[in-house]
Formats: structure tokens, sequence, C-alpha cells
């Protein structure tokens, strides 16, 4: 396959219609000529329903996108890997299935983002996120809002890791900071990745400020419980118990039970200086100082 500009991968597990809601989005929404430089590919991560994993490659046959099928649940780094090897490409997108594109340009602002400032490692979108049983925000965990379609937030915000719903970042450089750590198999995947890109390569981490993408709170590991254990030696273990616990130890932070990427994040911010940026707004590329 010859390379492509931008890579999009979504994975998906044990639901109907999530994974073609995400696909449709990125059909319908983005411009054509954008598309052309684009390949999509989606991931069934080893639903134990037939009926599920017929769904997800179903619609990956219906949008033109590649379909990758684990035979076993094998978790998110690991999907992860599979979807930002899938084909070479300048840059690689990573979705949640519960995402849904709303705006034109949501695919050019992180790659302009990218390319435009070699100092940014991984990029992230604002999100509206909204309730799926009844379609009105969730406010308790909402970063943006519709009327950020047109009026961005001021700069890009620096942060340790975008959240894992929806970021991206150059395959070069993916492939520099050996992946994402398929141990973890759920939890602090994207934060560790997020912060070796700085620690390595010296690269920054930011959530763009515009446009947002609406995240609509599947709620996956909530309605899927065997997702919530996995067993090592023989022994049950709560998976996000266990991810904490690795991630704190390999990163050197204090605290191994209550959110130990906080610890790191403020290390991490510590260190930075404001360094000129430039980011695509609505009137086109702007330029400004952030950290």
């Amino acid at each position: 396959m010859a390379q492509a500009e931008v890579l999009v991968g979504i994975p998906t597990y044990n639901t109907n219609g999530r994974l073609e809601a995400c696909l449709k989005s990125i059909r319908n929404i983005t411009p054509q000529a954008i598309q052309e430089k684009m390949v999509l590919v989606g991931l069934d991560d080893g639903s134990p329903s037939q009926s599920c994993r017929d769904d997800a490659e179903g619609a990956c046959i219906d949008h033109n996108a590649g379909f990758i099928q684990h035979e076993t649940n094998m978790g998110i780094p690991k999907s992860w890997n599979d979807l930002a090897r899938f084909a070479e490409a300048d840059i690689v997108v990573l979705l949640n299935d519960d995402i849904e594109v709303i705006h034109p340009q949501w695919l050019e602002t992180a790659m302009a983002f990218l390319t435009l400032n070699p100092i940014v490692g991984v990029c992230g979108w604002p999100t509206i996120n909204k309730r799926p049983d009844t379609g009105e925000y969730d406010a308790a965990n909402n970063e943006a809002s519709e009327a950020n379609l047109e009026q961005p937030l001021p700069t890009p915000g620096a942060c340790g890791a975008p959240v894992g719903c929806s970021f991206a970042f150059r395959q070069a450089d993916y492939y520099a900071v050996d992946g994402f750590w398929d141990e973890l198999i759920s939890f602090y995947e994207e934060t560790d990745f997020g912060f070796r890109f700085y620690d390595k390569l010296g690269k920054r981490n930011y959530q763009l400020p515009w446009p947002p993408v609406v995240h609509w709170h599947g709620r996956t590991f909530a309605s899927n419980h065997e997702l919530g254990t996995t067993v090592v030696d023989g022994v049950r273990v709560g998976r996000m118990d266990r991810s904490r616990r690795m991630f704190a130890d390999k990163w050197g932070c204090a605290d191994k039970l209550d959110c130990p990427q906080q610890e790191l994040h403020e290390r991490y911010l510590s260190d930075m200086e404001a360094v000129e940026l430039s980011w695509l707004t609505p009137q086109g590329i702007g330029t400004g100082v952030a950290l």
C-alpha cells in the first residue's frame, strides 16, 4: 500500500452500531480532498459476540475501510499498535468508536498542527461529552461545547498526554518511542505513551483549541464487566489497579494508588518554557506563545 498522509484507526469491542456511526461521521464530514490523503481502518478486539464481529467488519466494508480482527481480547494498547502499523503514513489518528466528528476541518487541524510544529509530539481534540442514553451534555466531564465550533479556545493547551479517546501523532515518532506499552492492557496506555515523547524525544503534547469532537461515552467497560479484570499468574486482578501500579513503578511516582499521572504531569509542566506555536483557526493559520 502506498504511503498515506494520515492513517485513521478505530478499535471496537462487543457492540453494535458504534463503529458504524464513527466511520459514517468521518466519511460524511471530512472533505473529499482530505479523504484522498487518508487511510481508514477499524479493529474488533476479540468480541465474544459473533454478531458484533460481523457488525464491525460490515461497517468497515460499507465505508471502504480496512479491517483487523483479534481472535481474543488483546487490550487497548495492542489494538492501537496494530492500527498504528496498518499502513505507512505521515500522521496517525486514533479514535474511540464512540467519537463523532462534527466539523469539516477536524482532521486538517491536527495535520496542520503536527506539520507546522516539530516540537509537538501528540495532540488531541477538545471533546463535547454527551450521554448516549439522553444525548444531553455530561456536565461532569465536559471540556468543550458546540459553541467552540466557531469560537476556538485562545491557544493550544499543554498537557502530559491528550485524552485517549481522540489523538494524533507522527508515525515516525511512534516508532521512535517504541509504540504503546502492550502489557498495560487497559488504562494509562495513552499517558505512558505521551510522557515518553517528552522523556525520549523532548517533544511536547497539547490539546488542540478547535474544533471539538463529540464523545458519546459509550461506557464499554461498564457494559462489559469482563474487561475490568485480567488473569496474572493464575490470579484474577483488576485491570485499572494493575495498570496504575505498573505505571507508577515505571515512572517513579510516589503515589501508587491514586492518580500517579498527576505527579508526573506536574513534573513535566514545571520544566516547560513558553514557545511560539502555529495552529489552524477558522480564519486561517494563527500563531501565539503558549506553554
